[in-house]
């Protein structure tokens, strides 16, 4: 997730680019943004501390790291291009040390916590393998969960999968960017691939779950023979690093769209835009409830990762297109935005603060609520005293100047 330094909202941004070359233009950091990464770690929060009754707690988890993809892939190929745009290329070491310099301070805090868990009280169920540890570390959790049995991190770490599936994908992602547009390629290059690509992840994602499902179905009523056959199905279409990529590659898509000088649409399409954007995801996640496996969400696990992804793509494109919309300003107050700065680390600590409270048989709604305070304190203490000061390191590695969000 990489900080970006402030630009004023409104403010002005360089001539679009000629023809359908890599844009050099860039757009005013947008809060409503960080708004929405805030809707996302508060879903998640939700679904991990148990609060199930409604659907954003039942399915919070599931869609909120989808959020986090979408704008996570947008963020980081509007760096791209823009910096391909000013300068005629972009330097694939200088990207990889500021995610590192982003991502990896508080991840070494993670495996510090793990390590002592795993020498103090191996036994205890909270407590990662070596292998879970190094997973961690080096980024392949969810393949941990993938193809083992059983979980290696440990339910106090295993949320650190979707970490993993970002950072595989931006080993591949800028090299392919920087590939096509260093051979010539422009926009539309990037355009077709990201669309093709998400066509692909998202047929594949469906053959799996359908073809599970079909299997299933011709079992003679053998209730573990079915759930073993879904929860692997599950694990493939979920953790995959490919089967999870259109979240990602959606954003990138976007990105790739705007070419970050979008033209203003006429006032009652930006707000039609915004209402199907919002009507799109309560109507995905309302079928999403409605249209169950006896296991899994079906819809969910078919086509509905792939609309709700869309859905949020379209919110981004609305908070771009008009920030002073109702939806966008909503979007904008001051909680949510410092909460959607300090998503990174309440996402990591969110876990582990609440396996320490239930291991405690502190586990009951009010003590999951101080759990949920004493998350938020650790994030902000963590971003303001440990986080900061190594992000200030970036600069060195940072061009052009860009908005700020956290990607």
């Amino acid at each position: 997730m990489t900080e970006i330094r402030p630009v004023e909202p409104g403010t002005a941004v360089a001539s679009p680019p000629v023809d359908d070359a890599p844009p050099a233009t860039t757009f005013a950091y947008q809060p409503g943004l960080d708004g929405l990464r805030a809707i996302g770690i508060t879903a998640v929060v939700l679904f991990h501390a148990s609060f199930t009754a409604h659907w954003l707690g039942r399915y919070g988890s599931w869609l909120g790291v989808d959020l986090f993809f979408v704008l996570s892939g947008f963020l980081i190929t509007s760096l791209l291009l823009r910096e391909f745009g000013v300068h005629g290329r972009f330097s694939l070491k200088n990207f990889y040390i500021r995610r590192a310099l982003r991502l990896y301070p508080v991840i070494v805090v993670c495996v510090l916590v793990a390590v002592a868990l795993r020498l103090l009280i191996p036994s205890s169920p909270h407590s990662p393998s070596w292998a879970g540890i190094s997973s961690i570390a080096f980024y392949y959790a969810n393949w941990a969960r993938q193809t083992t049995g059983t979980d290696p991190i440990g339910g106090t770490f295993g949320h650190l999968w979707s970490l993993s599936v970002e950072e595989q994908f931006y080993l591949a992602w800028p090299f392919l960017v920087w590939s096509v547009l260093a051979l010539g390629g422009r926009r539309r290059a990037l355009i077709v691939i990201s669309s093709t690509l998400i066509a692909i992840v998202a047929t594949v994602r469906y053959r799996v779950w359908h073809d599970a499902l079909h299997t299933i179905h011709g079992q003679p009523n053998a209730l573990r023979t079915n759930l073993r056959v879904a929860r692997h199905a599950w694990n493939i279409v979920y953790y995959g690093s490919f089967t999870r990529s259109d979240g990602l590659l959606i954003g990138c898509l976007l990105a790739a769209l705007l070419g970050f000088h979008p033209r203003v649409p006429a006032r009652w399409v930006r707000t039609l835009v915004g209402a199907l954007a919002f009507g799109a995801i309560v109507l995905d996640l309302v079928i999403a409830d409605r249209v169950r496996h006896a296991f899994y969400p079906t819809f969910l696990t078919t086509w509905g990762f792939l609309a709700f992804n869309l859905g949020v793509a379209v919110v981004v494109l609305h908070v771009i297109y008009s920030p002073r919309a109702p939806l966008p300003r909503a979007l904008s107050v001051a909680p949510l935005v410092w909460i959607g700065r300090r998503s990174y680390g309440i996402y990591v600590a969110h876990v582990i603060v609440d396996e320490g409270f239930a291991s405690a048989h502190l586990g009951s709604a009010p003590w999951m609520g101080v759990a949920a305070a004493v998350t938020l304190v650790l994030a902000a203490v963590s971003y303001r005293y440990y986080e900061a000061p190594v992000l200030r390191l970036k600069s060195r590695f940072a061009t052009p100047p860009v908005p700020r969000h956290t990607t």
